[in-house]
């Protein structure tokens, strides 16, 4: 037994000792004839160029995800970037706003600032006011002011603006103020003529129209005559524009000529206003 048990090894021991020695000659044969011919780069070629697309075949899967992935971060960062500049601009036009809106204001104040040049200030305090709601109906057109009573605002003060006259204060309260446009039917002013000094009075006839009452027939008067504040009665300052004369018309039999003027100052259209206070020098 011992016998055959070393009869089955020794061949086997052969084989594999065969084998590496053939194994070895390979190598040795390779590797000379690659440093003498360049054989195996021939075939390490070869291989690479019938492998290379079978590796990018395997690697396809990865570089599709890593490549949407990439996209999708992009695209998020993106939306991002985009939600961020949108506020922004948002930011940015809020600000331009408010800064033409100052820049308005200050023009406005300015004007009002220049027409008060116009004005005795030496025997009137002026107030700048707001205001808040405008009316133009016919039968009742006034403006709310956000001065009232608490800054001094009393009934039968005159209400300007930069261009010329915009009515009467008739309520108070402690906040708030209302003044009677020049065009309601309520009001009556006394006014002149610039160029003669004609001494005459306006009424309002709504829809921001005026008439002017006992004007003679035969009277010196031309369209675009100019009204000013005549200071008869002494609540409206001397010589501010209250309107110009558009129409003038000659009625049979009729004593007084019916004038119809059109105001100076923008009625509607005003945010600030000033509201004059009367006093005495050096008060």
């Amino acid at each position: 037994m011992r016998r055959l048990k070393i009869s089955l090894h020794t061949p086997s021991a052969e084989i594999e000792g065969r084998h590496f020695v053939m194994a070895f000659t390979f190598a040795i044969v390779l590797m000379v004839t690659d440093h003498y011919t360049q054989l195996a780069d021939t075939l390490r070629n070869t291989l690479l160029n019938i492998l290379q697309p079978v590796e990018y075949l395997a690697t396809l899967p990865s570089v599709l995800y890593e490549t949407f992935e990439k996209t999708g971060t992009d695209q998020i960062t993106l939306q991002k970037q985009n939600a961020a500049l949108k506020a922004e601009n948002l930011i940015l036009q809020a600000k331009l706003q408010k800064m033409t809106e100052l820049q308005q204001e200050n023009r406005r104040l300015r004007l009002l600032l220049d027409a008060s040049g116009q004005l005795p200030s030496d025997r009137m305090e002026l107030i700048i006011a707001t205001v808040l709601r405008a009316s133009n109906r016919p039968d009742s057109e006034f403006l709310m002011l956000n001065k009232g009573a608490l800054d001094g605002i009393t009934p039968d003060m005159p209400v300007l603006d930069a261009k010329g006259v915009l009515g009467l204060i008739t309520h108070v309260s402690e906040l708030t103020s209302k003044a009677r446009l020049l065009t309601d039917p309520e009001l009556e002013i006394p006014v002149r003529f610039e160029r003669t000094g004609l001494r005459a009075l306006t009424r309002g006839l709504g829809h921001g129209r005026l008439e002017v009452d006992f004007v003679r027939v035969g009277t010196d008067v031309r369209p675009g005559d100019l009204l000013v504040t005549s200071g008869l009665g002494g609540v409206y300052p001397v010589g501010y524009p209250v309107a110009r004369i558009t129409s003038i018309e000659h009625k049979p039999q009729a004593t007084f000529l019916t004038l119809t003027a059109m105001p100076i100052s923008q009625l509607y259209n005003n945010h600030e206003v000033l509201i004059v206070r009367h006093g005495t020098p050096g008060s």
